[in-house]
C-alpha cells in the first residue's frame, strides 16, 4: 500500500484546500487541483486564450475563452481526449463528501 502524507494546498483566496489518502472512493481526477495551481502560477492557458480571436456577442457568452481553454487542456491532461468527453464527465456523480 503506498503510504500517503496529507497535504493543504493554498491557492483558493480564503479556503485552504486539505488533501488525504483515507477516503476509499475518489477519484484519480485529483490531480486537476495541482494542474490548475500550477497553470495560475505559470499562466499559460491566460496566455493561450488571449491568442484566441472571441468574435462572440459578449451578451451572450456564457463560458469566457479562458474558461474554455482551461476545459479542454485540464481534460486532455487527465486522459479524456475526445472533447465529447465533457458531456459525460458533467452527469459525473461528485465523489463522496463534495458539495
Amino acid at each position: 500500500m503506498t503510504h500517503c502524507t496529507p497535504a493543504v494546498l493554498h491557492f483558493h483566496p480564503t479556503l485552504p484546500v486539505q488533501l488525504t489518502c483515507d477516503a476509499p472512493h475518489t477519484s484519480s481526477d485529483g490531480g486537476a487541483l495541482l494542474l490548475r495551481l500550477m497553470d495560475e502560477r505559470l499562466g499559460l492557458t491566460q496566455k493561450l486564450a488571449a491568442c484566441i480571436p472571441d468574435a462572440r456577442d459578449p451578451a451572450r457568452v456564457v463560458h469566457s475563452r479562458l474558461e474554455q481553454v482551461r476545459q479542454r487542456v485540464y481534460q486532455m491532461a487527465l486522459g479524456y481526449e475526445d472533447c465529447n468527453d465533457a458531456h459525460a464527465l458533467r452527469r459525473a456523480p461528485p465523489p463522496r463528501g463534495a458539495r
